[in-house]
């Protein structure tokens, strides 16, 4: 939350000594919504927990809509009579006619006016906001400077209730805007409606009309007179310049350590990594993330790195057994050409998406993703829509317009065969290659044929995202903002879910599947509306926090990857490393970096544009 200071006079401060001011509500580890049920909080259906870009992506409070009381109970905070406390708030109002009060009040749960004691009232007529406090049933005009009242819409303010529950006064003090230095703008404004005897137990908010917006954060309740500004719980922050010092040590290590034609697949359960040949589909994470240090630094050493391991790579060109060329080639040549300009590597990326066209059946409108290409099952995977952004780019690039074809028919079968009706998917799909016709569905790495495999959704969230990237088809995005709220709606309390949605027991992790996850959400939250926005931003935020914690994060350990906790998929081996997992870790963190910047889409590549610059610092 941002730092204010107090800039009161001297002698008030003098007068009023510093009590450590009690958090009551940040609202920073509610999930965005409505709060109306959350952490104690009742009433008030039109209130939400929002995303204040403004305010760097902190959680606030928004207030609207008519005649709406939210409250909760003060708990420990709660002011007996003959006891004086200080109200803290910061609000920020909006520019037309709203009526809002915030206080105190002696009944459990307040539901009208007449039930409130000390209040202040927010007040906006027309361009004037105003602030109100309430006096003997009534509310008054708070004076700033001699009778001028008008706040500027859109600012942020800090107010200070100093609730007396023996005289049972208030005095105002606001600060914030033009309003430099704190200002003593009520004094001794009688508020008792209800018994003399009676604690002030409940904090409440109401919406008297239906106006503008207004939001609420930092409510601080502080036992005695406080006049400082008090410093808000610290959200949970990443710490992105120890991620990547800690990234860069993990891969130069094994950069090092590990020949230049073997390629990091999983480690063992000691951290060590297990290598493979570049006819691997795993081939092309660990040179990718390579690329992605070169992207983020500039630093030529990181360059040299990624050629070095690219090199070996460059025979899976024209590998025409699998459809995970797309994984082998456009994360090394493909981000090679992006970053570099190097023509060589375009070459290598136009010839590889031509390899991949040729596993497309035009009778059954999708790619098959293993095996002959003539002969035995015509299996479709839903991993495979990750490898159509070679085809995407290497249109984009080349203008073969079959290219793109392929890639959207693909995408469309994918959608209609592999989408169940709850936004869950299959992992795998059979046709008949002579007919086209569905022969079966059913799983190589999850529970059972009818459940879900966490990271094939991931990859279909992640897949139909840059899809509708590349062509804008709505169809697309709906069917991302599906699997990825089903992916959400599924995720256990630390966000990183188990190898399968549906595995009976406690099914190992998968921090792979949330790392994927978390990268796509950060790049979905681009296309849809504010609420669902801020849902996917809110969620990728949690999933990276929880990955950079010690249960999955191998910092000061002797692991090699960078996370833990990896699953190859149920009833397969769990508990590693994976070089996928850190691919999408890196590229996640980098896009986390860039919000709430505007237009930052895919970070890495929008199309087959670089965007470069880290802006978001935890």
């Amino acid at each position: 939350m941002r730092d204010v200071h107090c800039a009161a006079a001297a002698v008030l401060l003098l007068c009023c000594p510093v009590v450590r001011a009690d958090l009551f509500a940040d609202f920073e580890l509610l999930t965005p919504g409505q709060i109306s049920g959350q952490d104690g909080w009742a009433g008030g259906t039109s209130a939400r927990v929002v995303r204040e870009y403004n305010r760097g992506g902190n959680k606030v409070l928004r207030l609207a809509g008519a005649n709406v009381e939210l409250y909760r109970d003060l708990g420990a905070l709660q002011v007996p009579n003959g006891q004086t406390a200080t109200l803290f708030f910061r609000f920020l109002a909006g520019s037309s006619a709203a009526n809002h009060g915030i206080g105190f009040s002696d009944v459990s749960t307040p539901d009208e006016w007449g039930d409130y004691e000390s209040t202040s009232l927010v007040f906006e007529d027309g361009a004037n906001v105003k602030v109100r406090g309430r006096k003997g049933g009534a509310y008054v005009d708070l004076t700033l400077d001699g009778g001028a009242n008008g706040l500027t819409p859109g600012t942020w303010y800090d107010v200070w209730m100093v609730v007396d529950n023996s005289a049972d006064v208030t005095d105002f003090y606001i600060e914030g805007g033009d309003i430099t230095t704190q200002r003593k703008v009520g004094d001794d404004l009688g508020f008792r409606n209800g018994t003399a005897s009676n604690p002030m137990r409940t904090f409440f908010l109401n919406v008297g009309s239906g106006g503008q917006v207004v939001l609420i954060d930092d409510v601080h309740v502080s036992a005695g007179e406080v006049l400082t500004a008090p410093s808000a719980r610290p959200a949970r922050q990443l710490d992105l310049d120890g991620l990547a010092g800690m990234i860069a040590d993990k891969l130069t290590a094994a950069h090092n350590r590990i020949a230049v034609d073997a390629y990091p697949s999983i480690t063992n359960s000691s951290g060590v990594w297990s290598t493979t040949s570049a006819s691997s589909w795993t081939s092309g994470f660990f040179p990718g993330q390579l690329w992605q240090m070169y992207a983020r630094t500039g630093d030529e050493v990181w360059r040299q790195r990624a050629e070095a391991r690219i090199a070996g790579i460059e025979s899976q060109k024209t590998n025409d057994g699998t459809h995970d060329i797309g994984f082998m080639i456009y994360n090394t040549f493909g981000k090679g050409y992006q970053l570099t300009g190097n023509t060589a590597y375009r070459d290598v990326t136009l010839t590889a998406a031509d390899t991949l066209a040729t596993r497309y059946s035009y009778t059954i409108g999708a790619i098959q993703s293993w095996g002959n290409k003539t002969t035995g099952k015509y299996e479709v995977i839903i991993d495979n829509m990750m490898n159509l952004e070679l085809l995407f780019c290497a249109a984009a690039e080349s203008g073969d317009a079959d290219l793109y074809d392929i890639a959207i028919n693909h995408a469309l079968t994918t959608r209609a065969e592999h989408v169940r009706p709850d936004g869950s998917t299959y992992h795998v799909v059979e046709f008949d290659r002579a007919t086209g016709d569905v022969l079966g569905k059913y799983t190589h790495q999850g529970y059972d044929d009818e459940s879900t495999w966490t990271r094939g959704q991931a990859w279909g969230t992640y897949g139909f995202t840059m899809t509708y990237r590349y062509t804008r088809d709505a169809r697309f995005l709906e069917t991302a903002v599906s699997l990825a709220d089903y992916f959400l709606d599924n995720l256990p309390e630390d966000f990183v879910p188990p190898n399968d949605f549906d595995a009976p027991g406690s099914a190992p992790k998968d921090t792979s599947a949330a790392a994927i996850a978390a990268s796509a959400l950060l790049e979905l939250m681009e296309y849809v509306d504010r609420a669902h926005a801020d849902r996917y931003f809110t969620a990728a935020e949690e999933i990276l926090l929880s990955l950079d914690g010690a249960a999955y994060l191998t910092a000061d350990t002797d692991w090699e990857s960078l996370l833990a906790e990896g699953s190859v998929g149920y009833n397969r081996t769990s508990h590693v490393g994976t070089s996928y997992g850190d691919y999408y870790l890196l590229e996640a963190l980098t896009r986390y970096e860039a919000v709430p910047e505007p237009a930052t889409l895919a970070m890495l590549t929008v199309g087959c544009l670089v965007v470069s610059g880290r802006r978001r610092r935890g």
